[in-house]
Parts: C-alpha cells; sequence; structure tokens
C-alpha cells in the first residue's frame, strides 16, 4: 500500500524520545510494505510513544498515516497500530499540557471520523481493539459513545460488544446533556440482559459513568457472571485479555485475569471485595481460585479487618491441589506476621512443598514457608535454612528489593530472612561463615548486613569478616564489624593499617562509605574516636551523594558526645533541602546534645503527612528517631493515634511489604504513645 503525502512532511526537523524523528517514515513504510512489520512497529511505538507522559510532534505527524495503516486490509499488524493510536489519544489527555504537542488536538480532530469507520471493519481483531481504543478519545465523547451505541445494534461478536458497553462506560460522563441521559439509560437497560458477561459489562460501565452507582451494590450480578460458564470471552475483550500460555501455571490464565480485573474495579469496597474473593476460593474451576488467592492477597494486605473472613480460606488453601494457589495462600499467611500466628503448623507442613514459585529461578513454596517460621522464632525453619545456605542455588535473593506494583509471591532477601534468628546464630554461623569464605560479592555483602543486624552474637565470624576488609565488599565487612563491637578486637590492628594508606580518590560506592565506616568500626571496636571524627568532620563539609548518606550520620549519630565539636555544622544540615538529610541531621543533633526539643520539631514536621494520606519512607525513619525521645515526642502523638485506629495499612509498597512497613509502624507508634499516659 501507498502512504500518501509521506515524504512531503519535513520529518528531521519533528522530534520524537530519541531525538530527530528522521527515521519515522522509514517505519512506517516497513509496516505498510510488510517488511518485518512488527519489528518496525516496535521501534516506531518505543520512538512515538516510548513508555508515555508525552505527546511528541513525530506522533502528530503520525497520526494520519497510523489511522491509514489501521484500514488497510494488507497491513499485517493492524490490531496493533490500533493499540498505539488509542495508547496515543490516552496520553494526550494524561499528560501535562506542555508535553502535548500543540498540533495533536486538530490532527486527532481530523483522524478521528477514519478510526470510527473501522467500528464496521471485517476484521474481528480490529474491531475489538478499536472500542479500547476509543475509549481513551474523552474530548470527542459524544461522537464516539453515538458511533458505539450505533455499531451494538448490528455486532455479532461477544467480545466487541462487551468492548463497546465498557468504551461507553468510561466516555458517558464526559458526554454533554444532550448525550449524556440516553446513554445511561441504555447501559441501565442492559444490566437485565439475557447472557451474564453483558450484565457484568454492564454494571462495570455503570459504576465508571453514573457516581451514585456502585458496582458493589450488583454484588450478586458479579459472582454470577464470574462464576457462569460464558467467561471464556473475556479472553478477548482488551480490558482483561489472556494470559500468555507458559504464565498460566504460575499466575493463572483467563478466569484468573477476570477475577483480578473486577476486584480492581471494586476500588476501596472493601467488603464487596472480600465477598467476592470467598465466593471463588473454593471454586470447584482452580483457575477461579487462582484469581481469588491472588485477590485476597491484595485485599487483606490493604485492610487488616478483612483478615476475620478471609483467613480460614486461605489457610484451607495452603493445601490446594493447584500449586499456584498454594504459593500464595502460603505466602499470605507468612507475610501476615503475628496475624496468622496461629497457622504456623501449616506453615510447617509447607516445607517439604518443592513446587516452584515461578518458571524461573529455584524459589519454591518451602522457602516461603521458612521465611515465615524464621520471622516467628520457629526453629522448625533452621534445617531448610541450612540446607538452603549451603546449596548453590540460595532460594533467597542477595539484594533487598523494593517498588512491588502489586501482590506477589516474592520473597524477601537471605539478609531479611535471617535477621529474626539471631537468638540461633550458634546454629546458623557455622554455614554463613563457610559461605562468607567460598562465596560471591553479593552474597557476602548480604550476609555482611545480617551479621551487622545480629551484632555481638556475630564475633565467631570476625575472620571472615576481616578477610572482606580487602576486597569489593570492605565497607560492609567494616559495618558488621562494628557492631560487633570490643568482640571483634582482632579486626583493629587490621583496620588501622588500612586507616593510615594514603586514600586515593574514588567514584566506587564502597571506598567513599568505607572513609567514614572504617573509622567508625576503628571506634567501635578499640574506644578511639579521633579517626572517626575527623573523617566525620570532612563529610560534613561535602555533599555525600544518597548511597553514603546514611551510612555517614549513622555513624555520626553513634559517636554521641564526642562528636560535640561538629554541632554548628550539624545544625546547618537541618535546613537543608532534602528532609532525609533533616531527618539525619535531627537524630544526630539529639544523640550529641541529649536535647530532643530541635529534634522533634523537625521529625514531626516529617510524620504529620501521615495524616493527610501521604506515605514516605523518610517518615518511618523519623519515627525510629522519635521512639528514642521518650515524652519529648508527644507532637506526633495525635497522627498516630489516628494510624493505630486506621483499618488500613499504611506502607510505601507493595506485596509482602505491606504487612511488614505496617507492622514496623503500628510497632513505633505504639512504642511512642506509651508515654501518653505518664
Amino acid at each position: 500500500m501507498t502512504l500518501p503525502g509521506l515524504d512531503r512532511v519535513g520529518w528531521s526537523t519533528l522530534r520524537h524520545a530519541y531525538g530527530s524523528a528522521g527515521d519515522v517514515p522509514e517505519l512506517l513504510r516497513r509496516i505498510a510494505d510488510d517488511q518485518d512489520a512488527s519489528d518496525a512497529l516496535f521501534h516506531l511505538r518505543n520512538n512515538i510513544y516510548h513508555q508515555g507522559g508525552f505527546v511528541c510532534s513525530a506522533a502528530t505527524a503520525a497520526l494520519p498515516f497510523l489511522v491509514l495503516l489501521a484500514g488497510a486490509a494488507e497491513v499485517t499488524v493492524r490490531r496493533e497500530v490500533v493499540e498505539l493510536l488509542g495508547d496515543l489519544a490516552g496520553q494526550a489527555v494524561l499528560a501535562a499540557p506542555r508535553h502535548v504537542d500543540p498540533g495533536w488536538r486538530p490532527a486527532w480532530r481530523a483522524a478521528l471520523p477514519g478510526l470510527l469507520a473501522l467500528r464496521d471493519d471485517a476484521d474481528v481483531e480490529v474491531r475489538r481493539s478499536l472500542a479500547r481504543a476509543l475509549s481513551e478519545a474523552a474530548a470527542d465523547a459524544d461522537a464516539v459513545v453515538t458511533a458505539l451505541c450505533d455499531r451494538y445494534s448490528r455486532e455479532e461478536d461477544p467480545a466487541v460488544r462487551i468492548g463497546i458497553i465498557l468504551a461507553v462506560g468510561e466516555l458517558t460522563a464526559r458526554c454533554s446533556a444532550e448525550v449524556l441521559p440516553e446513554t445511561a439509560i441504555w447501559l441501565r437497560g442492559l444490566r437485565a440482559h439475557a447472557d451474564p458477561q453483558i450484565r457484568l459489562a454492564a454494571v462495570v460501565a455503570l459504576d465508571q459513568a453514573i457516581v451514585a452507582q456502585r458496582l458493589g451494590t450488583d454484588l450478586d450480578t458479579l459472582i454470577e457472571a464470574m462464576g457462569d460458564d460464558g467467561i471464556g470471552v473475556w479472553r478477548d475483550v482488551p480490558w482483561v485479555g489472556a494470559t500468555p500460555a507458559w504464565l498460566t501455571e504460575h499466575y493463572g490464565g483467563s478466569a484468573a485475569r477476570l477475577v483480578g480485573w473486577v476486584d480492581g474495579r471494586l476500588g476501596d469496597d472493601a467488603t464487596t471485595r472480600t465477598e467476592v474473593c470467598r465466593a471463588f476460593l473454593g471454586h470447584r474451576d482452580a483457575d477461579r481460585r487462582v484469581g481469588a488467592v491472588q485477590a485476597a492477597a491484595e485485599v487483606f494486605s490493604t485492610w487488616r479487618s478483612s483478615g476475620e473472613r478471609l483467613l480460614p480460606d486461605l489457610a484451607e488453601r495452603t493445601a490446594d491441589p493447584a500449586g499456584a494457589v498454594r504459593a500464595y495462600a502460603t505466602h499470605v499467611l507468612a507475610a501476615a506476621g503475628e496475624e496468622t500466628d496461629g497457622y504456623r503448623d501449616l506453615l510447617a507442613a509447607r516445607l517439604s512443598d518443592d513446587r516452584r514459585l515461578s518458571r524461573h529461578g529455584d524459589k519454591r513454596i518451602s522457602d516461603v514457608a521458612a521465611w515465615g517460621l524464621a520471622w516467628r522464632h520457629d526453629p522448625r525453619c533452621l534445617p531448610h535454612l541450612l540446607a538452603r545456605l549451603g546449596d548453590r542455588e540460595l532460594g533467597y535473593g542477595t539484594a533487598i528489593v523494593h517498588g512491588y506494583p502489586s501482590y506477589m509471591t516474592s520473597l524477601p532477601a537471605v539478609q531479611e530472612v535471617l535477621a529474626p534468628l539471631r537468638e540461633h546464630a550458634g546454629v546458623l554461623l557455622p554455614v554463613i561463615r563457610e559461605r562468607l569464605r567460598d562465596g560471591g560479592h553479593e552474597l557476602r555483602r548480604a550476609l555482611a548486613e545480617l551479621l551487622e543486624q545480629w551484632g555481638e552474637v556475630s564475633a565467631p565470624a570476625v575472620p571472615e569478616l576481616v578477610e572482606l576488609l580487602g576486597t569489593e565488599t570492605r565497607a560492609q565487612g567494616a559495618l558488621a564489624l562494628g557492631a560487633i563491637g570490643p568482640a571483634a578486637g582482632p579486626a583493629g590492628p587490621v583496620i588501622e593499617r588500612l586507616l593510615r594508606r594514603p586514600s586515593e580518590p574514588s567514584e566506587g560506592w564502597n571506598a567513599r562509605v568505607s572513609a567514614v565506616v572504617l573509622p567508625w568500626a576503628y571506634w567501635r571496636i578499640t574506644g578511639d574516636p579521633e579517626p572517626a571524627l575527623a573523617a566525620i568532620g570532612g563529610m560534613l563539609d561535602e555533599e555525600p551523594d544518597e548511597w553514603g548518606l546514611r551510612e555517614h550520620w549513622r555513624c555520626l549519630s553513634d559517636l554521641g558526645t564526642h562528636a560535640a565539636v561538629h554541632i554548628d555544622r550539624i545544625r546547618g544540615h537541618i535546613g537543608r533541602q532534602s528532609e532525609w538529610e533533616q531527618v539525619l541531621a535531627a537524630h544526630a543533633l539529639y544523640r550529641i546534645t541529649g536535647d530532643p526539643k530541635p529534634a522533634v520539631r523537625v521529625l514531626c514536621r516529617v510524620v504529620w503527612p501521615f495524616a493527610s494520606g501521604e506515605r514516605r519512607p523518610v517518615a518511618w525513619a523519623a519515627l525510629r528517631c522519635l521512639t528514642e525521645m521518650g515524652a519529648a515526642a508527644k507532637p506526633s502523638h495525635w497522627v498516630l493515634r489516628d494510624v493505630l485506629s486506621s483499618d488500613r495499612r499504611y506502607s510505601t509498597d507493595g506485596g509482602w511489604r505491606r504487612f511488614a512497613e505496617d507492622r514496623e509502624l503500628r510497632e513505633l507508634a505504639t512504642d511512642i504513645l506509651r508515654f501518653a499516659e505518664v
């Protein structure tokens, strides 16, 4: 096919995510001529859409040609082109106006009739994608809704019909007074349709279209439709879609996706979400059970009260025949802490469950169970953990990972799993010492972090930690030795020799942090603070990067009154722009002076945003500092009482960290508030 006018566009003067748009016409031609069209479209999408957040001038210029490609029967990637058009239309609405090319709106208005014509296209895949793409055209809601409703009366494909309903639901609220009432009546009428899947689509659409029409009021409709044999149609509806075959074993198929999608649509309706989960946790279909247990993990990790209803069903699912169901159920029981202490025998029963958590790596349900028991100080986990520590496949990661977007069966890092087992250090240390000798850099660093947390009981591992001082894990080895303190006496002469070496400028994290933690460890071991004071004095005169910042301030705080000579410079850091630096400097000032008032003012300012729903990691750090200040932390009490009375969990992360962060916050709040009655 030809693309008239393609060469008349000044592409080299236009821009996309990677600079000049001079490569765009060739990519469009490759799509038109079917010259590895999928690859060409991939690169075109990456250039003009990238990760969203903008609409570039190249996208505006490409728009009419994309519409031509979408309508050409000989193009092999028409569905994907329509999806790209929808994504660009969505970004034109969502992105800040300054990030949207000024020419986009008139270009879109001119292109819309061509897109709307595709509603009668012979290719059902194009029609399915079109409804999803047009749902993004909020600025043209009247025209799009009218066209889609007209097509619905002639449409025979069930997935397209559902897509039209969902698209109309998303656009109705943006319709004019002339179109909105009739559309709302049409959607209401579909609630009585004979097909349960049409009814489901209609109640979801009404929830989007009409503020007073809440999805939770149609619980019976939701459960009936998701339990119906006709749910297979949703794999062809872009809002839900199909799971790739290679993922279904561990994450469920189309039925699981539908349960999860409906659960997400229910938003803050914890009661209805809980009941939907319970309706399918014991369903005869394993795929529905997978979706239900995944949704239950999301619900219980968000609202504490849902546990009363969900935990008995989740406990039963730890022995489910479907491995994915067992994995999620066991994971939730492991992560929920004291709320599931009564189920520790069920965790122990899974120590022999070798079902893998995913296609990649060697993480298994047994690793989940051992982690859950370790966090409950249950010694039944020890044989499993010892075996794992000695294996080539550790079963746990070595890096502490944040940023989970949703609840998955991810595991904590090995140092996080073992941290609560300090009282069993005597059993674990022999194999830990062996791995410090023969393990790779990342494993040695992780185990050194663990030994730092254990402190003095880690003293038998001093010879191995001393060896780390000559490696790229030097900083973490020094932190562990410093945490052990005087019991790490043999490390003192080694550190002293390292301190006498001429310093060499280095950009590496290990070198920058070592410049402070080595003299700090020397003080902790020998009692001589002078090298640490000199090193920290230099740090205060510089601008350390974020990676080194916390280690440096922690060492300074630990020096306490020894660091009184630096008080004036520390006060200067309290006024810095970075809240992290303010918190750490305030804590150091308190540790040095013993006067909590200046620190409390800073720390409470960071904690108070909890009241408006803000949840930032720095607020947890501020509370850890406030726990040391006793009754002086009173200005934070009113916020912390709200935290403790809230049913919603407080966290900055997803997955199992929702449980862990909320639990820590509540423990910190309780610790601070214990002075309220004094």
